[in-house]
């Protein structure tokens, strides 16, 4: 609603495609209609260093439990459906008296999170529910309270596994130890395996203990490599 123009660019090189967008905006209505990407906070992406290189998509965000509210509170302007799901998700939870997601686990996500989607592989490390090279879905979270973290999470297992059907698996998360690591896992298919853990001032939940395994070696670097610092480079 603030948007006076924009373009849009494609460009080629020796190097590839590259495609950039830019809009201009009405600083007086921006302030009364803030756009989607006013939810989002600047940040310094240092959970990038704990990804791998190799990474397939990366989606940061500073301030989580901030960013949330923020994007709710859009939501219930512009997509109230959205909105009254999640609140109806919240209630659901809160009556059963198991977890208050915007009291509980909000507030333990710390200063920075992440969303991405990294390659499988094999079961390099002894822990993947296939040794299909399947990508898996991770979140990770940095700054935690820690045993907010673990209550809240705990809490979203009985929900969680509840919701597998349980003609599948036997709906329970196990306790396993990866890479020295405490963590939970829930097998939900034969490809998939719910897990996560609370270490090292990280929350992480990922679709294949691959991923906690990964995090907890340390080895990481996709903030290192080429294309992820061109991506960034022009970022605020």
């Amino acid at each position: 609603g603030a948007t006076r123009g924009a373009a849009v660019a494609l460009s080629a090189d020796d190097d590839g495609l590259e495609v950039s967008a830019r809009s201009l905006l009405d600083t007086e209505r921006a302030r009364v209609r803030p756009g989607f990407f006013a939810a989002f906070p600047p940040f310094e992406p240092e959970l990038a260093g704990r990804l791998e290189e190799d990474s397939l998509a990366y989606v940061g965000i500073g301030e989580p439990s901030r960013t949330i509210r923020a994007l709710l509170a859009q939501a219930s302007a512009q997509a109230p459906g959205i909105a009254a799901g999640f609140e109806d998700l919240v209630e659901s939870l809160r009556r059963r008296g198991e977890i208050d997601i915007e009291r509980d686990l909000l507030p333990a996500l710390g200063g920075e999170a992440a969303f991405a989607l990294e390659p499988g592989g094999g079961g390099d490390q002894g822990v993947g529910p296939t040794q299909r090279p399947l990508p898996y879905l991770e979140f990770l979270a940095d700054n935690v309270d820690e045993e907010r973290a673990r209550r809240a999470l705990a809490g979203l297992q009985a929900p969680i596994a509840e919701a597998v059907d349980p003609q599948l698996q036997a709906p329970v998360f196990g306790e396993r130890e990866i890479e020295g690591v405490e963590a939970r896992s829930l097998r939900v298919s034969p490809v998939v395996e719910l897990s996560y853990a609370v270490f090292d001032g990280l929350a992480a939940v990922a679709t294949d203990p691959l991923g906690i395994a990964r995090l907890a070696s340390g080895d990481g670097g996709l903030d290192e490599t080429g294309l992820f610092r061109e991506a960034i480079d022009d970022l605020g």
